[in-house]
């Protein structure tokens, strides 16, 4: 809320600005994951690599669908932003002059809450095989580790595309426009802020209130 509030009672009735669409295609969806992108394509960088894809694919869909019942509903919001993001499936709703749906011209960037979401089923499922693991599949041990280097080693190269010293030597690919910053005080932005934060505290409260509660009833 901290995030979406301020843009979305500032752009009430529309931003004015022009609709940047999503991703071209299906494919370039799945290229933002295993591709190399160049600076340019800052607003679609979700590299994660071949290995680290595989890796949410398996864990965090195909393992976690099947052994994790009580988060499939999840699934359904996380289909409904990756549709959003390609093409102009969302020009519509942003058009539509409707509060929250219109702020948000780059639906490139719905990915990251799905992402997010299936970094955490892979880690809670590959944890459940940590577990069963026993003494003697040390042989499975080596070839996860041996696979996280690699999976480390490519998201550290790529990193280097996004450090300052090389982003500085090709921001011409990124179509960034120089703007000069003002520091002046705004009391309704730092009310929105307060606001965003009101209601992101009270829906973790309620959130821990539902998750204590529903575990006193399952033991």
């Amino acid at each position: 809320m901290i995030r979406i509030l301020p843009p979305a009672l500032q752009f009430a009735g529309g931003t004015g600005l022009k609709y940047l669409g999503g991703f071209t295609s299906v494919l370039q969806l799945l290229q933002a994951f295993i591709a190399e992108n160049s600076q340019g394509f800052w607003e679609k960088a979700y590299y994660v690599g071949v290995l680290g894809f595989a890796y949410l694919l398996y864990f965090g869909v195909i393992k976690n669908w099947a052994k994790a019942e009580k988060y499939r509903p999840l699934y359904l919001p996380i289909m409904v932003m990756f549709f959003f993001s390609v093409g102009s499936t969302y020009l519509p709703l942003f058009s539509s002059h409707i509060p929250f749906l219109d702020s948000q011209r780059a639906p490139t960037r719905f990915v990251i809450v799905p992402l997010v979401f299936l970094i955490t089923f892979a880690g809670i499922q590959i944890q459940s095989h940590f577990t069963e693991w026993g003494q003697k599949d040390w042989e499975k041990k080596i070839l996860v580790l041996f696979g996280g280097g690699l999976m480390a080693y490519d998201l550290i190269i790529h990193s280097r595309t996004w450090s300052l010293v090389n982003f500085g030597d090709s921001k011409r690919s990124t179509e960034i426009i120089e703007v000069a910053v003002g520091n002046y005080s705004d009391p309704a932005y730092v009310t929105t802020l307060i606001l965003g934060f009101a209601c992101s505290i009270l829906t973790l409260i309620v959130l821990i209130f539902f998750a204590v509660r529903e575990r006193k009833r399952s033991a």
